[in-house]
């Protein structure tokens, strides 16, 4: 018994270190209009626990120009006796898939949250709730967006996100309303109710079930060139029990109603990628570990291993490259190469935490006793 408390404290320790230190975490990817790509990444504590304020500010690097810079600033600070005050974005989109043209959503927090909402020429009023989690603008047309508002509520812009309407009366109001406006046809929103994954025809008014699984408002859908394949990852941490689920869900039927299958579990974090040109190429991260798949997620082989676990990955569609995120560093990735392009620099406080000097030796032993 002794030693599983110990066990337990030392990755409660461990996990919470990591959560605090600042570190990269979070790497998206976009290609602009002349296939440039363009990486979004937040670098600072990933923490929220109710006893430390957030630092996680979102920063843009510009891979073609060698150029990074801070994207949108996302960031608290502690007012005594008051607690933290500051601006969260949880959530960020692109117009016609320009970097410069973006509409992100989270929440202000001074006395009490509200929502905020700030696109690339300023900032949205709403009177919204207290915390906007998802934003969505559509493939098919760029004016029509939908923004998730504490969780249950969902907003509809046709206006390009500069003015925000809600039928309160006509909305289903499930736990999650929406995880995802699909790529194929934006008249169709997947959300979570009851940890089923669920989808509305009529703009949130109703849902129907489209898997019965184990699903979570956490979860990300990605759309397959093909049309019809539909990745769902999702990966939840309950920092109160420090359990940890990762899956993979595929549908081969555009997200229809009993396509789906669940081909990978996992109960450490996951990132997932895939190439939106290339049919039937995905990847995921296992800590160090990269994998690949050419058979939509059925099976997958190992691809790469990095010197540290992985926080993101990014596939630059119809190209060998694949991008992906430590702690401290961005690497670029082919098939027959991998070199860092972005390198963070790494707090004392990780040198504190594993005090050596030269001369030091670390031993491992293991004692086992029938």
């Amino acid at each position: 018994m002794k030693a599983f408390i110990l066990f337990v404290l030392f990755i409660f320790t461990s996990n919470t270190f990591s959560q605090n230190v600042p570190h990269l975490f979070e790497l998206r990817g976009l290609e602009d209009s002349l296939g440039n790509t363009h990486l979004f990444y937040r670098y600072g504590s990933s923490s929220l626990l109710w006893y430390t304020c957030w630092s996680k500010s979102i920063y843009h690097l510009d891979i073609n120009n060698k150029i990074d810079t801070l994207f949108v600033r996302d960031e608290s600070s502690f007012i005594y006796p008051h607690g933290c005050f500051g601006i969260s974005y949880n959530d960020y989109d692109f117009y016609s898939n320009d970097p410069s043209r973006y509409i992100s959503v989270g929440f202000d927090y001074e006395v009490e949250p509200w929502v905020t909402i700030l696109r690339y020429d300023g900032p949205v009023y709403v009177q919204a709730g207290t915390n906007a989690t998802e934003v969505e603008i559509s493939n098919q047309s760029q004016d029509l967006l939908y923004m998730v508002v504490d969780e249950t509520a969902l907003f509809k812009s046709t206006d390009s996100g500069l003015t925000w309407i809600i039928d309160q009366d006509s909305l289903a109001w499930i736990d999650y309303a929406m995880i995802s406006l699909s790529k194929n046809d934006d008249t169709q929103i997947y959300g979570v109710d009851d940890n089923k994954l669920v989808r509305s025809e009529d703009e949130g008014q109703s849902y129907i079930i489209v898997d019965n699984s184990e699903w979570s408002d956490n979860t990300d859908l990605f759309y397959d060139a093909d049309g019809q394949h539909i990745y769902g990852m999702y990966t939840d941490q309950d920092y109160f029990t420090q359990t940890v689920t990762s899956k993979i869900f595929v549908s081969n039927d555009n997200g229809n109603p009993f396509s789906w299958l669940n081909t990978v579990t996992h109960n450490v974090p996951i990132r997932f990628a895939h190439d939106n040109l290339q049919s039937g190429e995905v990847y995921y991260s296992l800590q160090k570990d990269i994998y690949k798949s050419t058979d939509y997620a059925n099976s997958f082989e190992h691809y790469k291993q990095l010197d540290r676990n992985i926080t993101g990955l990014y596939k630059k569609p119809g190209t060998d490259i694949l991008y992906a995120s430590t702690m401290f560093r961005i690497y670029e990735i082919t098939p027959d190469s991998m070199y860092v392009i972005k390198s963070l620099p790494i707090p004392d406080e990780v040198f504190n935490y594993y005090p050596l000097a030269i001369g030091n030796k670390w031993v491992y032993t293991q004692e086992v006793h029938e």
